[in-house]
């Protein structure tokens, strides 16, 4: 069994371990040293490890003992975390997984008296007190005394997310759910671009009697790339928090399971209508029933009735996100998008994981010209579609909308890393290219864009001759260029 608080990898492609997380990567920039060293003579890599800074060299380490981790080589991989620890002590990460490394190496209880020298020899390091903290929650029965060192961790490194962090999940893990509420408030402070703080926060939250504070948290993570992982966790704290069986009878629940699936499968749900009807005449405060009987008048065509049933349903329970979907739904497709909008959103309040409602409200924000809005749902969108590189195209564009070039350009290569071939992606970045090179001050910086707008537009218009877009492109990188 893993030790959750140290769940933050994301094995590579192919790994046989099932640890669940996010893999620091290198910075980007110039090629690191230690992914050279595969390419370069030996004098030359010794040459680039010399000179890139310790920062570097530890990320490097640190990356090649993820791979070995993810390889299930995890001696070795302790190995590269402890010359990633040497380059760079100040390296909370690697800690981290110097533990998790140990532990599998069969090193936990070698490690764990390596801790305990180090927090005797250095009683004011909050690092030496957050190893011990993770090596005694790694082992066996050393749960207080781990939550102690961590406590300690957080008390002597304040500014630091990551020791308030790793206490919050431990305590959360604990179901200890009231004292990891403050912990991971700070580590969201310190961190507010980190969704990793939000997810368990959020579950403290909801066990403690905060369910608008704990949606409020799911929905702040969305647009931070949260991990498949965090989305299943989310979407488990949403269920808990709005149980669609709630003031149910149990004896009527299997039959509204049945009612359900003849709303699903039938254009003319008029036996569902008859059954649900029946229930509400012997249950009528059940908002659910209220809902899926709107439901099915909206099915059958009869706005009127399905309109008088979803607001019933929302009036019975307002926290109840289906009402507000549906109601939603239906004046969109009646084009009476204010009243759209106020619906959506107020779905959203209550289960921020309605990829639909995100949807509904982005293209609205981009037919306003609103691009900051359409971005912000957008984002939440991209995180719960999967990183589909159509949703990433429509980000990039409302990104370019709403002014920011960069922003969009990186979407735009995202797409292209993924798909080279991706015409649209191409002529969107040639677009921001030919802007960028109209922008620029200095001539070889405009020459630079210009020649780059100009190899992707001529490739694009190579596969597609007929690509309107890319050949107005062209034309107007080539009439800049005659003047």
């Amino acid at each position: 069994m893993r030790a959750p608080w140290l769940r933050d990898i994301t094995w590579p492609r192919g790994s046989r371990s099932s640890a669940r997380g996010r893999v620091q990567r290198p910075p980007a920039g110039p090629l690191p040293a230690w992914r050279a060293a595969r390419a370069l003579p030996l004098f030359a890599v010794l040459a680039g490890c010399a000179a890139a800074s310790p920062e570097q060299r530890a990320a490097g380490r640190e990356a090649a003992g993820l791979s070995a981790l993810g390889a299930d080589e995890p001696c070795r991989a302790l190995a590269d975390f402890r010359a990633a620890l040497a380059a760079d002590p100040e390296r909370w990460s690697a800690l981290r997984h110097e533990v998790l490394a140990a532990r599998r190496c069969g090193r936990l209880d070698a490690l764990t008296r390596e801790a305990r020298a180090g927090v005797a020899s250095g009683p004011e390091s909050a690092r030496a007190h957050y190893l011990l903290g993770l090596c005694r929650l790694s082992g066996t029965g050393g749960g207080e005394e781990g939550l102690a060192e961590l406590s300690r961790a957080r008390a002597l490194a304040p500014a630091s997310p990551e020791p308030a962090l790793r206490l919050g999940i431990a305590l959360v893990q604990a179901e200890r759910f009231a004292e990891a509420l403050a912990p991971l408030r700070d580590a969201v402070r310190l961190a507010p671009a980190d969704p990793r703080p939000r997810l368990p926060l959020a579950l403290a939250l909801h066990r403690t009697g905060h369910d608008a504070e704990a949606l409020a948290e799911i929905d702040a993570a969305l647009p931070l790339d949260p991990t498949a992982a965090d989305l299943k966790s989310a979407r488990r704290i949403v269920e808990r928090i709005h149980d669609p069986y709630r003031g149910m009878p149990a004896a009527d629940r299997d039959k509204f399971r049945d009612t359900l699936s003849v709303i699903e499968k039938s254009d003319a749900p008029k036996r569902a209508i008859d059954h649900l009807e029946a229930l509400i005449r012997e249950a009528p405060q059940v908002p659910v029933f209220q809902a899926a009987l709107g439901l099915a008048y909206w099915r059958m065509g009869d706005d009127a009735q399905a309109v008088e049933h979803f607001e019933e349903a929302e009036r019975l329970d307002p926290t109840l996100p289906d009402p507000h979907l549906y109601l939603g739904e239906l004046y969109h497709g009646l084009q009476r998008y204010d009243q759209a909008a106020a619906e959506y959103r107020a779905a959203l309040a209550q289960d921020p994981l309605l990829a639909q409602a995100h949807d509904r409200l982005a293209q609205m924000a981009f037919d306003e010209g609103d691009g900051p809005a359409a971005v912000r749902q957008l984002g939440a969108l991209l995180a719960l579609r999967g990183k589909d590189p159509k949703i990433r195209a429509r980000l990039a564009a409302a990104l370019a909308l709403a002014g920011d070039v960069a922003g969009a350009e990186g979407q735009l290569r995202a797409i292209l890393a993924a798909k080279p071939g991706d015409l649209s992606a191409r002529v969107g970045l040639a677009a921001i290219e030919l802007k960028e090179a109209g922008e620029a001050n200095r001539p070889e910086t405009r020459e630079r864009y210009a020649d780059s707008a100009r190899k992707l537009l001529r490739g694009v218009l190579a596969e597609q001759p007929d690509n309107v877009a890319a050949a107005r492109l062209l034309a107007t990188l080539d009439a800049r260029g005659k003047k």
